[in-house]
């Protein structure tokens, strides 16, 4: 399929995703909020799963469902505590997963082609990037949600594992040294809020009511957490989600730990305060994403791929949008 340009798709995405979440306010004020952070959260998530599935139309599809599903998502849990802050901090960790997983170096062209054949254009530039705005937006991210901790060690081990990186306007320059402080940084962030979400006094309870928004509750069977976010997200999503975190498992290791560590700590975020947070929503929208569009990737003709893309995405989002109108 023909390579949609990425302002064009994108941009599309977060309009149609504003104007959802703003006909879901009661007020003026609530409704520009709120169609801000839903357009934003939303253009990361596309640009994460589209740099998973590829910048072709297929990318844009399951883009936009994926995209359409976490906000949706967001905005049923937007009655929780932080809840604005949960939808920065999930824009901020999908920009930088999409950061990490982007193409880089000499052989960026060839790995980012799309599962139907067609290559992108994310990697033409890919050795002149710079590592930092990763970096940048996983402290941003852990800053405002524990669950999204994991991602500033995952981005500093990944400047620390190359020899060299390139500054902003191309020159490549030797690691500094003291690059190792990030992901070292990293590990007691996410160690804290390991800690934080199991205590139930003291300084580390006043750290976790302040930066998740709950305090951690007594233990709740498993079962029906995992019952209660597949009631948010539908049946149908709660499976592509698992599919596709595990096709997203499969990119390389660095996407393997951004997003298997952002999930465990999204699980545990769940768990400590016994109700689905924001940010399992939104890294299962991401994997669903990913699932729609390696599931319209098996059909040869690039008008079957949009039919079943665009019908997949469709079936995901029904559920959790008539959820949220009934709810209302």
């Amino acid at each position: 399929m023909r390579a949609l340009r990425p302002w064009i798709a994108i941009p599309a995405i977060a309009v149609v995703a504003g104007a959802l979440a703003a006909g879901n306010e009661r007020s003026f004020r609530e409704a520009v909020v709120a169609a801000a952070l839903a357009a934003v959260l939303a253009a990361a998530l596309a640009a994460a799963i589209r740099a998973f599935v590829g910048t072709g139309g297929l990318g844009a599809i399951a883009g936009a469902a994926g995209a359409l599903l976490g906000v949706l998502g967001w905005l049923e849990l937007e009655s929780q505590p932080h809840a604005a802050r949960a939808a920065v901090a999930g824009a901020a960790a999908m920009f930088a997963i999409c950061e990490l997983v982007r193409p880089r170096g000499s052989s960026a062209s060839s790995a980012s082609s799309t599962p139907s054949g067609s290559s992108g254009s994310s990697g033409s530039s890919g050795s002149s990037a710079s590592p930092w705005p990763a970096v940048g937006a996983s402290v941003l991210a852990a800053a405002l949600d524990p669950a999204y901790a994991p991602l500033v060690a995952i981005a500093g081990a990944a400047v620390v594992a190359s020899p060299m990186f390139a500054r902003s306007h191309g020159a490549r320059v030797p690691r500094p040294r003291w690059v190792v402080a990030v992901p070292i940084g990293g590990v007691v962030v996410s160690g804290l809020a390991v800690l934080a979400a199991w205590s139930r006094g003291g300084a580390l309870a006043r750290l976790e009511l302040a930066w998740s928004g709950h305090l951690a509750h007594a233990p709740t069977h498993l079962l029906a957490i995992a019952g209660a976010a597949g009631n948010r997200l539908g049946p149908l999503a709660a499976v592509a989600a698992i599919a596709g975190l595990a096709q997203c498992a499969g990119r390389g290791r660095v996407a393997a730990a951004a997003v298997i560590g952002v999930a465990a700590f999204a699980a545990l975020d769940t768990i400590a305060g016994a109700t689905v947070a924001p940010s399992l929503a939104i890294v299962a929208a991401l994997g669903a994403g990913v699932a729609v569009g390696r599931l319209a990737a098996l059909v040869r003709l690039p008008i079957g791929q949009a039919v079943v893309g665009a019908t997949a995405g469709f079936v995901l989002v029904a559920v959790p949008a008539w959820l949220l109108v009934a709810g209302r």
